[in-house]
């Protein structure tokens, strides 16, 4: 599967880095132009007003792009579902974003409107803002787009729907079906997908899954994840004295639940993280070729403690 997905990816990055250089600059100014026309619609996870002015967004550029689009309904806000015409014949990759961002405080922003695009270049004394005008026959690298969701998470869909620009252009099939599922509650939990996820099993079956929302590697270099870890939760009661006690009494003699919790948490884990729970490892396992792609992992300890 590794590998499927990593030809996946691939096929996507070839759409884009293998074209003449004035139809990429073309691609990627179209690009800039359309992430500013989406950042402009607030998408505050708590206003439904905000979700279903971005669905609509979604749905116009979508469909522009062949795709069939659903908006699902769920216990919350909506999901907006894309899809390619399907061919029995090949696999099918779902990409899951998200497209609602965290509540705006403008006052912790440097600039005046944070559902409006700022262009910045770095500087000895951190960045400077720039005119988009300045983009015209190149567009330097390291040049910076501030503003609501840019990257977290409405960069990836945007840099989604070029790529599909770019294939089209230069008439490259794709050799699999593509899904999408859009959340707009992600910032929220996503509380209601789980369920939606039940419940539209059959539209949203798929043979692998691309999630494109994630952090960043401290080397700034592109990253392909091969796995998320899962969650447990369960409940845990610690009993005490049956009445309240006074900082002192019966001490250490009366159990104190604080300090059995704490004992608890502690020992779950070891000083370097391993876990200590009996069984918790049972059935996993790590092949040496994956060993390799680990240790191929370019970490800089001294820029990794310096984020931290």
């Amino acid at each position: 599967m590794k590998k499927y997905i990593v030809i996946c990816m691939q096929l996507f990055l070839f759409g884009i880095f293998a074209q003449e250089s004035g139809q990429l600059q073309t691609q990627i100014r179209h690009t800039i132009d359309e992430i500013r026309a989406f950042v402009a619609i607030p998408n505050d996870a708590l206003d439904a007003a905000d979700i279903n002015r971005n669905i609509t967004w979604l749905t116009q550029k979508f469909s522009a792009r062949g795709f069939n689009t659903t908006v699902l309904p769920t216990e919350g806000k909506p999901l907006f579902f894309a899809a390619l015409p399907i061919s029995d014949e090949k696999p099918t990759l779902l990409f899951y974003m998200h497209f609602d961002g965290q509540s705006v405080d403008p006052g912790k922003w440097e600039q005046p409107n944070p559902y409006e695009v700022v262009l910045r270049a770095p500087v000895s004394s951190g960045w400077e803002d720039r005119s988009f005008d300045e983009l015209q026959d190149s567009i330097p690298p390291d040049w910076r787009l501030y503003g609501r969701s840019t990257a977290d998470d409405k960069g990836p869909i945007v840099m989604f729907l070029n790529a599909i620009d770019l294939l089209k252009k230069n008439k490259q099939a794709l050799p699999f079906n593509v899904k999408l599922i859009l959340d707009g509650e992600e910032e929220r939990g996503s509380n209601p997908l789980p369920k939606a996820v039940r419940q539209y099993r059959e539209l949203l079956e798929a043979d692998y899954l691309v999630i494109n929302d994630g952090p960043v590697h401290a080397s700034g270099l592109p990253t392909v994840i091969y796995g998320c870890r899962g969650i447990t939760s369960l409940s845990l009661t610690t009993y005490g004295p049956v009445k309240p006690q006074h900082s002192g009494h019966y001490g250490n003699y009366a159990p104190n639940p604080a300090f059995q919790l704490s004992r608890l948490l502690a020992g779950m884990k070891d000083n370097n993280g391993k876990v200590r729970i009996p069984g918790y490892y049972n059935g996993i396992t790590i092949d040496e070729e994956t060993r390799a792609v680990l240790r191929s992992v370019p970490d800089d300890v001294a820029k990794i403690n310096a984020f931290l």
